[in-house]
């Protein structure tokens, strides 16, 4: 049965039963509640995550395994954050959006923006993404391998980083490839092997695009209204474009 572990007012470290009301340390079964500032300093599985405003959750070198939804009005540092577990889970990230890397096992419906400070992947076949209404997500570094199902309005995809056998279909506006900040090589490939369906393709300035030579056929397609390659930018186009 799953209950709520609800933590201090106070300053608390996660694996001490001192730190939670209930004078006990989480388990999966339980959907955690932040009051204060718990420091992470192990890698917990739990279900459900809500901090509350003031609240700070900081686990700059620790994992989380979330297997429900999160809800987040504090501060939610953490290095690795994988979503687990059947159906669509609820991320509100209207406050402090910054994930280190996150992977997703399921669905996701995401409330607000949220951005990827380093690798967004995808462990599932297929995943259903949907964005709240002007909303997107940002995936600054790594790379992005797997398919996803965008639904939502005037939504954004931005890739700062390369995609590996990606696939976006549904309904997203927007995608735009923005590279010109990354710290790879042209020999070492933004973007290959990718299927990307959106209203709009924007390639920002100074961004590279390349291929992989090892990609099977098509090596990547555009399926868009409007494609957008502004000057300074490389869009490298394949035999099998």
């Amino acid at each position: 049965m799953t209950a709520t572990i609800h933590s201090i007012p106070g300053y608390g470290i996660w694996d001490n039963p001192a730190s939670w009301s209930e004078e006990r340390i989480p388990t999966s079964d339980d959907i955690v509640e932040i009051n204060g500032t718990i420091a992470m300093n192990v890698s917990p599985t739990i279900a459900g995550l809500v901090i509350n405003g003031g609240g700070e959750l900081l686990g700059s070198y620790s994992s989380m395994v979330v297997n429900g939804d999160i809800e987040n009005h504090g501060t939610f540092s953490v290095t690795t954050l994988t979503i687990s577990g059947t159906g669509t889970h609820i991320l509100d990230f209207h406050n402090n959006p910054f994930i280190g890397n996150i992977f997703l096992e399921g669905d996701i419906s995401v409330l607000g923006d949220l951005n990827i400070t380093g690798s967004f992947g995808l462990r599932g076949t297929t995943h259903n993404i949907h964005l709240e209404d002007g909303r997107g997500i940002t995936a600054k570094a790594g790379f992005i391998n797997g398919t996803i199902i965008i639904s939502g309005t005037n939504t954004f995809l931005k890739t700062q980083g390369y995609t590996h056998t990606f696939t976006v279909t549904g309904s997203l506006d927007h995608y735009i490839f923005d590279t010109k900040n990354t710290t790879q090589l042209a020999s070492e490939l933004y973007t290959y092997c990718s299927s990307i369906s959106a209203k709009s393709i924007e390639i920002t300035p100074g961004s590279s695009i390349y291929t992989h030579p090892n990609c099977l056929e098509p090596t990547y397609t555009f399926n868009t209204e409007k494609l957008s390659i502004a000057s300074g930018a490389t869009l490298n186009i394949p035999q099998n474009f």
